[in-house]
């Protein structure tokens, strides 16, 4: 999948996420990871470099490439509490939205 394909199917899965986390909170929170997952995938294609893994294994390697993905560690982590999604879904919604704001600022124009 190319960059913008990436980019472009990640922001269409956040705007599901965010429709649907309320009322069911383990899909929207799976669509949350895998938008994520995109944006890891594009930001290390953005570098030339080839996505291995699954998220956490993406997010290593984006930490690799740009230490300040160190700053998004707490938020990706809630992405991974199910029972956080049922109780604070708000929650989740910001933290997806910090891993976003991060990732994309630092793609290239």
């Amino acid at each position: 999948m190319e960059m913008e394909d990436l980019l472009e199917e990640a922001d269409q899965l956040f705007e599901q996420a965010e429709e649907m986390i309320v009322k069911e909170p383990g899909e929207g929170l799976q669509k949350f990871r895998t938008g994520v997952g995109n944006l890891f995938k594009a930001f290390l294609l953005s570098r030339e470099k080839m996505p291995l893994g699954e998220i956490k294994q993406l997010y290593t390697q984006c930490r690799e490439i740009e230490p300040e993905f160190e700053t998004i560690r707490d938020e990706l982590d809630y992405l991974f509490i199910p029972k956080l999604a049922e109780t604070d879904s708000e929650l989740i919604c910001d933290a997806a939205n910090e891993v976003w704001d991060l990732v994309i600022s630092m793609m290239p124009e």
